[in-house]
């Protein structure tokens, strides 16, 4: 029994020994936050009678000690003395509740207390109120409605500028204002939280080659984090930002400058990479001559104050700025919401935590100043590399220590090649920008170092300052060597297109002719001028002499015949005239055409002779020969004689005569024959001639075309 008594006591101590050594590694942050605050509530409880179980947590003393202590009271914070003082907003009391929760827990986890969780419905209840008591408060007093909004900070690239000029042109303590500068621009390009970026140590920072990014070579600055505000438990996250279009703001020059005024300036030991202790501890932002001490916040704040007001730009935040800053801007580039998530670390998922690099390029490439697509980086800064003489006297250790690591005689460490690699880096970075810098800020000291009077840094600067003012951007340079090529495939497209288009619009004239002349085919029909001709053959087993003849069938047509079928057929040996015709016109046209696909009476007479028509048909057709042959007639007294275009002119003539005289067709044929005809004596043709001359409106039409005299004898 008394061993089993022992393991209990042993577990139990176990438990709590757990437990306080969480309590013990908690971060720094969320101690100072809570523990001043616990504190407050059990002094409270301890001076509060009729508590019988003390400074117990319960979600009763809980509200009560919000609405006693904390709600209305007046910030602690000192004020101007003509600045009204405020009471503590809903943050504060969020603070409150989340330590008293806390000591809560504590109290669960030793077993002292079996109370549910504080935080009930009540208490958030009480939050909620508080928080819409604040929003009235607010509008009573008239508070700042532009806080929290985009004109709560900087949100342009010149504001930006402003702000590095402020720090690049500081007087005195340098390296003061070169680090203040760092701090800057990191948080602004990375998203990073002030205290993030404090905590900065030399071994969090490495550099990444990104493919396919563009023109120019493109490295991305890479900062690792493992502790910070939502990173309490050593979790890997990692920030990251590339050269920025305008070498006046961007990150990677404004380290390098730091770091060398550091090391060649000021005097600082390179530091010592054989063995990890020696380094790891150097803050990147570090505080006075103390190498493993961080800047203090009230400095970095105040910084960032001096900076604001230097530049009339006015924000609540501080340190913070950045952050929020940033995103904006990265919003207003383009950047969707996922990248400028990544970027910034909200919201992290598994995925994200373990296997992703969170390198979200896009939103890298907009704060950048590229366009939020890939391969379009271009620095026309690294048109020119600088010579291995030349920067080799920029951090000289770099190779030594490379060369160590590479042959096991320090302590290995990837964080070391690493860091060493991204010196190689940014000693090209500080050349190429110098170049510009010196420009933008001429008076500034540390162009006092020997390697930038150097002889070869000024040829090297020549070559650049030539090459950038002579460069094209390779994007437009890219789109004119291409365009002969898509000219000349415009050119061969467009000459495809337009065969095409010829040759449909052949077809096109093709078709529209032959459905001309099939429309004046059937309007032929429709209107009576031709018969719709159905020609069948019966191959059965007839008597011979009914096998090759042939059944035919003359249907008269009206105007509502459209729908019949019309069936070609070979040239008829039989062939009846139209009495549809009731002009000259389109009794011509019969004779030279055929009216509605019939053969016309022209190639008919050729080829049958007098067999196509016999009888009555035939008389009929002399009749109206009488008028083809006076539109003949006409024709060849005209310029040019008998031509196809005169020949229609005659008809034309003809038909206008008969149209202003008011006679038809059968009456211009007919009356001539009927006047002769009482006249028995007389030959028929000098009859006709006479008595069309003499005495008939249609045989004067005639004798006008013909010419003949009157006077002919008989």
């Amino acid at each position: 029994m008394a061993d089993l008594a022992q393991v209990h006591v042993d577990i139990e101590l176990s438990i709590r020994r757990t437990y306080q050594r969480a309590q013990e590694i908690r971060p720094e942050n969320t101690n100072r936050a809570y523990v001043k605050k616990q504190r407050e509530f059990i002094e409270w409880c301890n001076k509060k009678e009729g508590f019988e179980d003390g400074c117990i947590v319960t979600p009763g003393k809980l509200h009560l000690f919000l609405v006693e202590e904390v709600i209305g009271r007046e910030r602690r914070n000192k004020k101007r003395d003509n600045e009204q003082r405020k009471v503590v907003g809903k943050a504060t009391i969020q603070g409150y509740t989340a330590a008293v929760v806390d000591l809560w827990s504590q109290q669960k986890q030793q077993k002292v207390n079996a109370h549910p969780n504080p935080r009930t419905d009540a208490v958030q209840l009480l939050l909620r109120n508080v928080q819409s008591e604040q929003e009235e408060t607010r509008k009573r007093n008239f508070d700042d409605r532009g806080i929290g909004t985009l004109l709560d900070g900087y949100t342009t690239v010149s504001e930006l500028n402003g702000i590095a000029d402020y720090f690049w042109q500081k007087g005195r303590d340098h390296e003061v204002h070169l680090r203040n500068l760092v701090a800057f621009l990191l948080s602004h390009y990375a998203l990073m939280r002030g205290e993030s970026i404090r905590d900065m140590e030399l071994p969090d920072l490495h550099s990444v080659l990104l493919d396919k990014e563009g023109y120019s070579q493109c490295y991305a600055l890479i900062l690792v984090m493992r502790q910070g505000k939502t990173n309490q438990f050593g979790r890997l996250e990692v920030a990251a930002c590339l050269r920025n279009s305008e070498v006046s703001i961007c990150p990677f020059g404004a380290l390098g400058f730091y770091l060398f005024w550091r090391w060649h300036m000021q005097g600082e030991d390179f530091p010592s990479f054989a063995r990890s202790s020696d380094w790891y501890n150097i803050k990147l932002l570090k505080s006075g001559t103390n190498l493993c001490k961080e800047v203090d916040y009230r400095v970095h704040k105040e910084s960032i104050e001096s900076a604001f007001a230097a530049i009339e730009l006015k924000s609540k935040a501080k340190t913070h700025l950045g952050r929020g800053s940033g995103a904006r801007m990265v919003e207003l580039g383009g950047a969707s919401e996922a990248q400028i998530r990544r970027l910034g670390r909200w919201n992290h998922q598994t995925m994200e935590n373990c296997y992703l690099t969170s390198l979200p390029r896009e939103a890298m490439r907009t704060l950048a100043g590229f366009s939020p697509s890939q391969g379009q980086f271009f620095l026309s800064r690294m048109a020119v590399t600088p010579p291995s003489q030349l920067t080799s006297k920029l951090f000289p250790q770099v190779e030594y220590w490379l060369s160590k690591l590479e042959v096991g005689d320090c302590e290995q460490s990837i964080a070391a090649g690493g860091f060493l690699h991204l010196l190689k880096l940014l000693r090209i970075v500080i050349l190429q920008d110098s170049v510009f810098l010196r420009i933008r800020h001429p008076t500034h000291p540390v162009w006092k170092h020997g390697v930038f009077s150097d002889p070869s840094y000024i040829s090297f600067a020549e070559q650049l300052s030539v090459a950038v003012a002579n460069q094209v951007d390779p994007a437009e340079l890219q789109l004119q060597r291409a365009m002969p090529i898509m000219t000349d495939r415009i050119s061969s497209l467009h000459e495809d297109l337009t065969n095409k288009f010829n040759g449909i619009e052949l077809r096109l004239s093709q078709q529209t002719e032959e459905l001309r002349g099939l429309k004046s085919r059937l309007e032929d029909i429709m209107n009576g001028n031709a018969e719709m001709r159905l020609c069948a053959r019966f191959d059965m087993n007839w008597p011979s002499s009914r096998q090759t003849s042939t059944l035919e069938q003359r249907v008269d047509v009206n105007t509502n015949a459209g729908s019949s079928r019309i069936e070609t057929i070979d040239l008829p040996r039989t062939y009846r005239l139209s009495r549809g015709i009731i002009t000259v016109t389109d009794l011509w046209r019969e004779w030279t055409e055929g009216l509605g696909g019939s053969p016309s009476v022209k190639e008919l007479e050729r080829k049958w002779g007098t067999a196509w028509c016999e009888g009555n048909e035939r008389r009929f057709f002399n009749r109206r020969k009488i008028v083809l042959e006076a539109i003949e007639n006409r024709a060849s007294k005209l310029l040019g004689g008998i031509t196809e275009e005169n020949l229609k002119l005659a008809a034309q003539w003809f038909e206008e005569k008969r149209q202003s005289q008011k006679k038809s067709l059968d009456w211009i044929v007919l009356a001539p024959l009927t006047r002769c005809r009482s006249y028995g004596r007389v030959p028929q043709p000098h009859a006709i001639l006479y008595y069309s001359q003499r005495t008939t409106p249609g045989g004067l039409l005639i004798t006008e075309a013909t010419g003949v005299s009157p006077s002919s004898d008989g």
